[in-house]
């Protein structure tokens, strides 16, 4: 990256940014993208291709680097930037410029088809403008090939699938039905989308959730705005075709009039299997349309197999049973429901769990046989398949026909065998394996298969060619059943001595056993079933001492049997074959085949339900808590689907509960799951533990259980960031959060009501015993309660369940249950397991009023139970003073709280400028103050410490919200005792307490006689005198205030007592806190005004009227903005007349001065000069210049006016 200049930043994703850059020692202009790591994989496809692609109309590759923590992806500067910020600067575009566009875009796209490549991801932000309005396309990060896209519709979940999706908009509708399914016609439905959007300024389908926009591309038509060609209408409606099979194709395209004298050029396309399946499906569903067979008869049966096990899309295709829409969670018709509209029995079973995989040919049960062959041995030319398909109908039945005869007549066996494998190789068209197996070919491997003198390379050959044409069939004639084809297969399964004919044989009947049970599912299907010996001869395979493959075999079989769900697999689902597959899944067979066991017998429970009790009764929990911890992530999966099953039926789940909650395995398994790497275990597993969290004990439990609530809480977390928007597996996890959180929501009442049965019980036997016993009856009982309130305060102190489990029930319930608590019955004595229950309450409490958003939420029910709770509490004397303190602090928190609130709240002094909506809890908070606060406070001031600090503080914040509560305050006798306490030994004296006798003062509840008779002015005086001597800092501002308060309301006598401190006040008024020397000049102007001329007496002396001096030069200095100090001269020092202009003398340091005390500080002033006007005559030199300076820089005019007349008036 060292060879680039990074200019700024010209785009930005979640997690890429794009700059723009420049080659240094050139004037190249680049675009460098820099990447996550996260984004390797798309990163890399897109340098694949655009690596190995030259084109006009694609962006041009340079290079691209690797660093610690960055992709570096070196692109084509596009000075046009994106088509679409186009879109959004313009909206619609000309037609002209629509052709223009359209044309670039066609001739980008049908390049990347014509070598083989989807891009899967056409939008307009993924389209760039060059200089000349050139398109140039990019966003090829989840391009794919051809054979790509047809081995991910084989091998990948519907879920993985959804994940390499490109921009939903744009999807076709094929892609939105299934996943993956991305063809050249896909493409050519977003180009159509795109040219809608330029035509029209906005895309075609829109909507505000992925649900309403599948519906309308699966549905809409959209309408072109009036104004468009018609030619433009057509081409735009071809293009948006719900058919992918009839869809406009590029020959129609490069040859649509839209285009003009100038029409894309046509290329040729390479084979695309994914769509010669679409187009084959189409053709033979509109063949059996004219026999009039309709969706009912075997075109349902052919579409169905060619979208799984009869599909050419690959050896390891697989399909979701029982019509469940590919990506969506099937919903049960089971009882019970865990409310909120959450239905976890809908959760137990994801699309993964009804994946189906073929049975021949599955690679992960055995690898093929060789496919070589010596094609002299032949009496026929070997055709490859293309070639044999090309063929006409009757050319291709007479080769086919001749290859049975091969088979079946007296040709020498190497040219038998031979035949045979070429036989396979046909098997990949689905049409000549219909042509085979219904005509003479079947019948003729059935007799191959006759053990009487046959060679065993033949018969091993034959069992497979007749399993492969089974697989691939969409259909099979009766007649293959007629020619004993399962007696035959039957008979070789017989054969242990040869293991190899023993295991292609019981994968062909196992297909044959498919075959016929989905048969079933067809109501016009023709009558096709098997012998019952047959069946048990293939099941007998699961039977221990086995060969390992060929049980392999029978497990897939039953596993895609019971997926099904038909005829046969309520027949298979029994106790033995339950047997059967638990021994394996128990067995030291190899992980891959318990897994499909495991699997196996989850269908089969799925299927028959009935089989859950005896899996109960045979140590079912037990194999399932092993299961857990197994190493093949299928058994796993397996395990935990089971446990679910039996955790959702309603005569189970009771049992099952219990014992799962007893078996430490199984809970250290589930645990275990939340931190797997598949994310499909751990929703499984949160999935399990929402079912066990149905009762108040499983939810303790599972609460209490050492890390897992730490797990549940990080999945839950996730799915927050992630929003369960994206594909099935995000949605799947947010259903299963869901079904979490109703669970723990729906249960933590009864969890409380738990913890209080407890309590009661253990009050009644505390009760019944004599006095001074105490016994573990007593205590284990309040344990009982301890356990429900320990997991409760855990989920309370969880970030994201705390406000799930927060509701009016709980508030009341913990009200409730603390009222029981205090009112147990005295002379009881009371345990340590008493004493924790309580403790744990009041912690629960408090993890609740820590929270005040929570608070104020619920404060009805704080206000009408919890509040009272609290204030019984801490009026018990019965209780600790441990006990009573820590409820005084809660009723103080969730009192101030609530009075502090605007939206519940709005005293008296509020702004009148507030919401409409504020105070809606008036009412109510000051009846609950006066009935549950207020009553309190006589107590609690002779309580022991710390109590009476917390009342003072809790009633002097009331008091400030609501100045009538002073008048009950001090009907309560409590106002004269404030200022009794106002002394520096009492303990009572504090901040708070200064507060309260303010707030006295100004109400004016107590008569001036009142307050002379307490020396109110007295005792502030010397504790404001006491501040200051011994720097206690916090008590200064109140004492001033109170001091302030009280000139007004005592007699002259008692106010002219504050001239004597008027010095202390222009210490005061310079301090350092800006607080405290606001209140100083506020106090210094009340008894200036008061008591002007003791006032000017006293500042007249020397070392006060330095103060002022020095005061004023700093207001003015500070008001005008100067950094520190004056400029006229130096200050003067303490006792010492201000120095006239020009004496000498070193200057002190300059004062702090607040800059709102400087008019303040002016009126005093004045106020002393009107009084005393000499003042100005022996004080003028310094005291008319920092006047004239402050006044300046305070620039009141009334001020002004006042101090001019009083200059003019004294002048020399």
């Amino acid at each position: 990256m060292n060879n680039y200049h990074i200019h700024e930043i010209i785009g930005r994703g979640r997690q890429s940014k794009v700059y723009k850059a420049r080659l240094k020692q050139s004037l190249e202009y680049v675009v460098v993208k820099a990447c996550a790591k996260d984004l390797k994989p798309r990163v890399l496809q897109e340098v694949k291709v655009l690596n190995s692609m030259s084109h006009p109309n694609l962006l041009r590759f340079h290079t691209w680097y690797e660093t610690q923590n960055h992709l570096w992806v070196i692109l084509e500067y596009c000075v046009g930037g994106d088509l679409l910020a186009l879109l959004r600067s313009d909206g619609r575009l000309p037609e002209a410029s629509v052709l223009r566009l359209g044309r670039d875009l066609a001739a980008a796209v049908q390049h990347l088809h014509s070598k083989g490549i989807l891009h899967c991801d056409l939008k307009p932000s993924n389209i760039l403008l060059d200089g000349n309005g050139r398109l140039r396309l990019g966003g090829l990060g989840i391009s794919r090939r051809f054979e790509v896209v047809q081995r991910q519709l084989a091998t990948l979940p519907n879920g993985l699938r959804e994940m390499q999706q490109g921009s939903p908009f744009y999807l076709a509708p094929e892609t939105v039905h299934t996943p993956g399914l991305y063809t050249t016609a896909s493409d050519l439905w977003a180009v159509g989308c795109i040219l809608y959007e330029c035509a029209c300024g906005r895309p075609p389908f829109a909507a505000s959730t992925t649900q309403q926009l599948n519906a309308l591309i699966l549905e809409a038509q959209p309408q072109l705005p009036p104004g468009c060609s018609p030619e433009l209408e057509g081409l735009i409606a071809r293009l948006l075709d719900k058919d992918p099979t009839t869809r406009c194709t590029w020959p129609e395209l490069c040859s649509h009039p839209f285009w003009g004298a100038s029409p894309p050029a046509l290329m040729a396309l390479p084979d695309e299997p994914v769509m010669d399946d679409l187009h084959l499906v189409a053709e033979r569903s509109a063949q059996l349309a004219e026999h009039g067979e309709g969706e009912g008869g075997d075109g349902a049966a052919a579409r169905h197999r060619a979208s799984g096990s009869g599909s050419s899309l690959g050896s390891d295709a697989e399909f979701g049973a029982a019509g469940a829409a590919p990506g969506t969670i099937e919903r049960s018709h089971s009882g019970g429901s865990s409310g909120g509209g959450v239905n976890l029995e809908a959760l137990v079973y994801h699309p993964t769990d009804s994946v189906m995989k073929p049975i021949v040919g599955n690679k992960r049960i055995e690898r093929p046989l060789e496919s070589l062959f010596n094609p002299s041995l032949l009496p026929f030319q070997p055709l490859p398949v293309h070639k044999v398909v090309a063929l006409p109908s009757q050319s291709r039945t007479a080769f086919v026909a001749a290859l049975a005869r091969t088979i079946s007549g007296a040709a020498h066996p190497h040219t038998k065998l031979a035949t045979l494998i070429y036989c396979e190789s046909l098997c990949s068209d689905v049409g000549l394996v219909q042509e085979m197996v219904n005509g003479d070919m079947g019948p003729a491997l059935v007799g191959l298969l006759d053990l009487d003198g046959k060679d065993g390379g033949l018969r091993l050959r034959a069992a497979n060619m007749l399993g492969l044409l089974i697989r691939h069939a969409s259909s099979i004639s009766p007649s293959l059943a007629e020619s004993g084809v399962c007696d035959a297969l039957a008979a070789a399964i017989r054969q242990h001595e040869d293991p190899s004919l023993q295991r292609r044989a019981a994968a062909a009947l196992g297909e044959l056993l498919f075959y016929a049970d989905s048969q079933h599912r067809e109501v016009a299907a023709p009558a096709w079933d098997l012998a019952a010996d047959a069946v048990q001869r293939l099941t007998a395979l699961l039977q221990p001492g086995q060969d390992d493959i060929s049980q392999h075999y029978a497990a897939k079989a039953l596993e895609n049997v019971f997926g099904l769900g038909g005829p046969w697999a309520h027949q298979l689902s029994t106790a033995e074959t339950m047997g059967h597959l638990l021994h394996m899944v128990d067995s030291e067979l190899p992980d891959v085949v318990r897994g499909t066991a495991a699997s196996a017998l989850c269908r089969l429970l799925r299927c028959e339900p009935s089989c859950l009790p005896p899996l109960l009764e045979l140590g079912g929990v037990e194999l399932l808590a092993a299961g857990l911890t197994d190493g093949s992530p299928r058994v796993q999966q397996a395990c935990v689907t089971i446990l679910c099953q039996l955790l959702t039926q309603r005569a189970l789940a009771g049992p099952t509960t219990e014992l799962c909650l007893g078996n430490e395995l199984l809970l250290e398994g589930l645990a275990s799951l939340l931190d797997n790497p598949a994310e499909l275990l751990q929703v499984k597993a949160l999935v399990a533990l929402a079912l066990l969290c149905r009762s108040p004990t499983g939810l303790v439990c599972v609460v209490s259980w050492q890390g897992l609530l730490g797990q549940m809480e990080r999945l839950c977390c996730r799915e927050r960031l992630q929003g369960g928007s994206g594909g099935s597996s995000d949605q799947y996890l947010a259903a299963a959060v869901s079904g979490l959180m109703v669970q723990l929501a729906s249960n933590v009442v009864p969890l409380l009501r738990q913890a209080a049965a407890a309590a009661r019980a253990g009050g009644a036997r505390r009760a019944a015993q004599p006095a001074g016993t105490g016994g573990a009856s007593s205590g284990s009982s309040s344990g009982g309660g301890l356990q429900p309130l320990e997991a409760l305060l855990a989920l309370l102190s969880s970030a994201a369940f705390r406000s799930l489990v927060v509701c009016d029930g709980l508030i009341t319930g913990l009200a409730d249950l603390l009222t029981r608590e205090v009112g147990a019955p005295a002379g009881v004595a009371a345990t340590d397991a008493h004493a924790d229950l309580k403790v744990q309450l009041l912690n629960a409490i408090d993890a609740v009023c820590s929270h005040p958003e929570l608070l104020i939420e619920h404060y009805a029910p704080v206000l009408s139970h919890l509040l009272p709770a609290l204030s019984a509490a801490v009026a018990s004397q019965r209780e600790t003073p441990d006990t009573r303190f820590c409820c005084l602090k809660l009723l103080c928190d969730v009192v101030l709280q609530f009075v502090n609130e605007p939206r519940l709240y709005l005293s008296p002094i509020a702004s009148e400028h507030t919401a409409a909506d504020s105070g809606i809890a008036n009412r109510q908070i000051d009846a609950a103050v006066g009935q549950y606060v207020l009553p309190l406070m006589p107590a609690l001031f002779e309580d022991e410490d710390p109590m009476p600090l917390y009342a003072l503080k809790l009633l002097g914040a009331l008091l400030e919200f609501n100045r009538r509560w002073v008048a009950d305050v001090a009907a309560a006798g409590l106002a004269g005792r404030f200022f009794e306490w106002l002394s520096i030994s009492h303990p009572h004296n504090n901040v708070h307490n200064m507060r309260l006798c303010r707030l006295v003062a100004d109400a004016r509840v107590l008569p001036p006689e009142a307050l002379v008779q307490l020396q109110a002015v007295d005792r502030v005086l010397a504790v404001l005198a006491y501040a200051h001597d011994n720097d206690v800092e916090p008590f200064l501002e109140p004492a001033l205030h109170l001091c302030t308060s009280l000139m007004a309301d005592v007699g002259p006598s008692e106010s002219q007592k504050v001239i004597a401190a008027l010095h202390l006040l222009l210490e005061l008024a310079g301090s350092l806190d800006p607080d405290t020397a606001l209140a100083a000049a506020h106090c210094l102007l009340k008894a200036a005004h008061l008591h002007p001329a003791d006032a000017a007496a006293v500042m007249a002396a020397p070392e006060s009227m330095a103060l002022v001096v020095g005061l004023l030069d700093q207001a003015a200095a500070v008001s005008s903005g100067a950094a520190s100090g004056g400029e006229r001269g130096q200050q003067p020092q303490h006792g010492q007349p201000p120095p006239e202009p020009g004496e000498g003398g070193e200057q002190p340091p300059p004062l702090t001065f607040h800059p709102d005390c400087a008019p303040l500080l002016l009126l005093v002033l004045a106020a002393v000069v009107e009084a005393r006007p000499e003042l100005l005559h022996h004080y003028g030199a310094s005291l008319r210049p920092a006047v004239a300076a402050c006044l300046a820089a305070v620039g009141d005019p009334g001020l002004k006016r006042r101090w001019a007349g009083l200059l003019a008036r004294t002048s020399p």
